[in-house]
Formats: C-alpha cells, sequence, structure tokens
C-alpha cells in the first residue's frame, strides 16, 4: 500500500456490535468508516471537554449485553 500523507494506521479491536454499527452507518451514509471514526473520536473529545465523561448513557457493547 501507498503512503499516507495525512493519516496514520493504528491497530485496534472493537466490540463486534460496534463493528455491526460501523459498518451500517457507513452503508446507510455512504461516508468511510475511517471518516466516521475520526467524528466519532472528536465528538467523544468533545464530549469529555464538556462534562468530563466520554460514555453515552445509552451506549452497550455486546458485554454489557452478554451477546458473547
Amino acid at each position: 500500500m501507498g503512503e499516507l500523507k495525512y493519516r496514520q494506521r493504528i491497530g485496534i479491536s472493537v466490540d463486534k456490535l460496534t463493528v455491526e454499527r460501523l459498518n451500517e452507518l457507513s452503508e446507510q451514509t455512504g461516508v468511510a468508516k475511517s471518516k466516521l471514526v475520526d467524528f466519532a473520536v472528536f465528538l467523544l473529545n468533545e464530549k469529555f471537554k464538556n462534562d468530563g465523561s466520554v460514555k453515552p448513557d445509552s451506549y452497550t457493547d455486546s458485554i454489557e449485553r452478554d451477546d458473547r
């Protein structure tokens, strides 16, 4: 692959439910998954600055729902 001029590759693991949500949102909006992650991190940063929290009250992942 070519060199990335304005982006950096990172290696992370993500909850399976989160991946499903990301894939669906990307398909519905036509926005690349990497750009959606950029937006999400930006919004989390703003939320943290405003109220010191990053987790939305309504958020659940597979472990919290016991969907393993």
